[in-house]
């Protein structure tokens, strides 16, 4: 429901519609109010009222005429327990489930707090028979892909390398979509309604008679956010999520037993972005919802002045050539002109893609233990395949500047790879160049961990 891409999303649909193409729509979590935008987009406006279709799930279809049909699906009504968990517990709650057996999964909404949940279980001695493992985008290529390798392995549905007996997976957001994984019990950080539920989708998900009898019911273990006085406090979901998104979700949820889907999936999704009432709020978290929203809609302004810099014109002969061409004339340089022409689909912070290089007396080392000349890279293919796997990419604002501002080796800039990837270079896993020492973080890389960003301020 970003608006940025949702612009984006409905003049595609509109240009779509003009050029005679069929088009597929999936969502599991789609209001009312965007499936009516999107009609308008397809139809110029003139497409059919959604209000009074068939109750959710259903199909909805429309012809290049703006004809609508609609038709229910069945699905199989599946009950979700919920049990929410105050912060302060959420390590024992964790560690109570596991001793139960079979597979727990938590997912967190930063890569800093899967890096401190994982290893507050790693040192937890209840847990020294349990098999640990921990998933984030902040790990090299090449051993990201070989921990979802490892994860699909053994979560799967048919795991390839057996089911453990007694395991927890410690993930952030990247195992909500996509991968296939199947889990006895879960946990999770608070997190929009919709995620959530595509969260609840990795619990219990396929068929196994042979759960471990504490699990035998699926249940989401939630966690509660931290208190601020009256209200509640999201930092640090709140860099990641909307705050008003978070605080209606934390109000539509909070007290509820389970959830039922198919059946309250659309009534949660309504009552989170819809214009619904939140009548059980407090006059404190009234007025927080509204200064929550007041903030919502100044970055939903900001956003779509940010989309109409870059959406296409509505369909029309020559609008599309002109559009590219007056874009193109604004940079007097190949790099201007790469910037200008440089769209993006998501509205997201500025990152740098870093090669983690290892300095050895001689030479450097990439991720795989490819060693080589920083001042004369080679420009083979299994050189360049080498640099792709030992890339990450990092997005605190802190370091992105630090990168940028040290630049490339001019080696680098003249190498067709190299050039548009940063140096990160580690000596015993800790980040030499460039150094934010003067403002008390640093940056190491862990095999076990990953690439962690962590405060010196107490070292020092």
């Amino acid at each position: 429901y970003d608006t940025y891409t949702s612009s984006l999303l409905l003049r595609l649909l509109e240009w779509l519609s003009h050029l005679g193409c069929r088009v597929i729509l999936l969502s599991a979590t789609l209001t009312r109010a965007m499936r009516q935008e999107l009609i308008n987009a397809w139809t110029g406006g003139t497409g059919g009222n959604t209000e009074g279709l068939v109750s959710y799930p259903h199909v909805t279809a429309l012809n290049l005429s703006g004809q609508l049909r609609s038709a229910s699906v069945e699905l199989t009504p599946r009950t979700v327990s919920l049990q929410a968990v105050p912060p302060d517990r959420w390590t024992e709650e964790i560690v109570a489930a596991a001793a139960k057996g079979g597979c727990v999964a938590v997912i967190c909404n930063t890569v800093k707090q899967a890096q401190a949940t994982y290893e507050a279980l790693r040192q937890d001695p209840l847990l020294c028979g349990h098999e640990l493992y921990l998933l984030h985008a902040r790990f090299p290529l090449l051993q990201r892909m070989e921990r979802e390798n490892l994860v699909l392995g053994r979560f799967g549905k048919n795991p390839a390398l057996g089911r453990p007996e007694k395991a927890v997976l410690v993930s952030t957001q990247i195992i909500e979509q996509s991968l296939d994984l199947d889990f006895d019990a879960l946990f999770t950080e608070l997190a929009p309604v919709d995620l959530l539920i595509q969260r609840m989708g990795r619990l219990q998900r396929h068929h196994r008679p042979n759960r471990p009898s504490g699990h035998s019911l699926p249940v989401c273990y939630w966690q509660e956010p931290q208190s601020n006085g009256e209200t509640p406090s999201f930092s640090p979901s709140r860099w990641v999520y909307e705050p008003l998104v978070l605080m209606r979700t934390w109000l539509a949820v909070r007290g509820r037993a389970a959830i039922t889907a198919p059946a309250d999936t659309e009534l949660l999704v309504e009552t989170v972005y819809g214009p619904t009432s939140m009548p059980q709020a407090t006059p404190a978290e009234l007025a927080a919802l509204e200064t929550y929203a007041r903030d919502f809609a100044a970055t939903r302004r900001a956003q779509q002045v940010e989309a109409d810099k870059w959406v296409l014109p509505s369909p029309s002969v020559g609008l599309v050539t002109d559009f590219l061409s007056g874009a193109a004339e604004e940079a007097d340089d190949s790099a201007g002109a790469r910037s200008a022409l440089h769209l993006q689909t998501r509205l997201t912070p500025p990152t740098v893609q870093l090669v983690c290089i290892e300095e050895m007396p001689g030479a450097h080392a990439l991720v795989d233990g490819t060693q080589f000349s920083m001042e004369n890279p080679p420009d083979t293919s299994g050189f360049r395949r080498a640099v792709m796997l030992s890339t990450v990419a990092i997005a605190d604002p802190r370091w992105v500047k630090a990168f940028l501002q040290m630049g490339r080796p001019d080696s680098w800039r003249r190498h067709r790879i190299l050039r548009n990837l940063h140096p990160a270079l580690f000596r015993d896993g800790i980040l030499v160049a460039p150094s934010l020492d003067d403002v008390g973080t640093r940056m190491r890389l862990s095999d076990v961990l990953g690439l962690v960003v962590e405060s010196t301020r107490e070292e020092k």
